[in-house]
This record gives C-alpha cells, sequence and structure tokens, in this order.
C-alpha cells in the first residue's frame, strides 16, 4: 500500500491523504483505497486525481485504477465521473449499515483510456 499526504501546493498544508493498494498486483490493477480532502470545494481533489493517476499510468506502469463508492455518496460518483472512471457494476447491499445495508458502485479508469 501506499499512504500519501495531500499538500496545499505553496503552504505545504496537509489538506487531506489518499491511499493505494495493489501495488504488487501481476495485473497491474492499482485500487484507490481511500481519498480524504479537508478542504472541499477548492479544487484539492481535482488535483490530486490528476497527479495519481499521471503516476499511475505513466510511472507505475498500472493498465487499471479503480475504486469503489457507497451508492448514496453521489458528489464523489460525479467527481469520479469527471475524472473518467466509468462504472462496472454495483455490489448490492454489501456493507451492513444500522439495521440496514449500503450497496456500492465499482468504477475504473483504464490506461488507454486516460492516453486517449
Amino acid at each position: 500500500m501506499l499512504h500519501l499526504i495531500i499538500e496545499e501546493r505553496l503552504s505545504h498544508e496537509p489538506v487531506g491523504y489518499m491511499i493505494i493498494a495493489g501495488l504488487k498486483n501481476l495485473n497491474k490493477s492499482l485500487e484507490l483505497r481511500r481519498i480524504t480532502i479537508a478542504k472541499k470545494g477548492k479544487g484539492y481533489g481535482k488535483e490530486a486525481f490528476r497527479i495519481i493517476k499521471n503516476w499511475a499510468f505513466h510511472v507505475y506502469n498500472a493498465n487499471r485504477l479503480w475504486l469503489d463508492v457507497k451508492e448514496d455518496n453521489l458528489r464523489a460518483f460525479h467527481l469520479y465521473q469527471k475524472q473518467g472512471f466509468v462504472l462496472e457494476g454495483t455490489l448490492r447491499e454489501c456493507i451492513k449499515n444500522g439495521d440496514g445495508y449500503v450497496s456500492l458502485h465499482v468504477m475504473s479508469i483504464l490506461k488507454r483510456e486516460y492516453t486517449e
């Protein structure tokens, strides 16, 4: 796993973090396990995605970068779509949440999609 701190460019103040898993995956498939941005709406997430996609596909030479997102997290879902991630499917009611269950959307971007 790779743990990254996201910093504000000029002040170097931490504004979030990212966790990437699958560094030893023989299929060159990386998982964006977590991204958290403390100060929303300032472009930090967009810039972090730009950097991590470039690293994943041009430095690490991954074929696929994927993530999952809770189906009710529409803000994140739309952000991922804007970043080129494609919905692959839904893991229905796979997470226990209180008395009910939550579904997860699985999304990915492929190297060839990123480089087009």
